[in-house]
């Protein structure tokens, strides 16, 4: 059960998020890993913290080649990520993680700034299997989870 009320958006971190989150302890959101992946490190870290605070296990990674690492490594349910990052950018970083084990099965999320239909059309090119502007509303993203199978009871 999700329970909306009044939220407010952060220049900083690019989420919305309720001011009064009410969340049930036997919430189907939590026990999920998620990896966040965002240049912006307030961003990514704040977006962690708020998985890790509704019972979900959030890694953070700044950039597309240690967003790569970390995936083989934590094996994540859910992948939030920013398209533009120096280095390696989201979308070739989403393409190699769908080549890893388990890769074609994390449900892969563009978080972004560009509202354009041809940067939406390269992130579905690149494998992402929804496309988000910023600020994302942190409820949404609670609601993507929900509607995905439960996580192993072992998280």
């Amino acid at each position: 059960m999700i329970a909306r009320s009044a939220s407010f958006a952060t220049r900083t971190t690019g989420v919305a998020v309720s001011a009064e989150m009410a969340i049930v302890r036997a919430s189907p959101v939590s026990g999920f890993r998620i990896l966040v992946v965002d240049d912006n490190r307030n961003a990514a870290q704040s977006l962690g913290m708020l998985f890790d605070a509704t019972g979900n296990r959030a890694r953070i990674a700044y950039d597309g080649s240690e967003a790569i690492a970390v995936a083989a490594e934590f094996r994540p349910d859910l992948i939030l990520m920013d398209l533009v990052m120096p280095g390696l950018d989201g979308c070739e970083a989403a393409r190699r993680i769908r080549e890893l084990p388990g890769g074609k099965s994390v449900i892969l999320v563009a978080l972004t700034g560009w509202d354009r239909d041809d940067v939406r059309a390269l992130a579905e090119e690149a494998g992402f299997d929804r496309y988000f502007v910023k600020p994302v509303d942190y409820v949404m993203l609670l609601e993507l989870l929900a509607s995905h199978r439960r996580p192993p009871a072992s998280l």
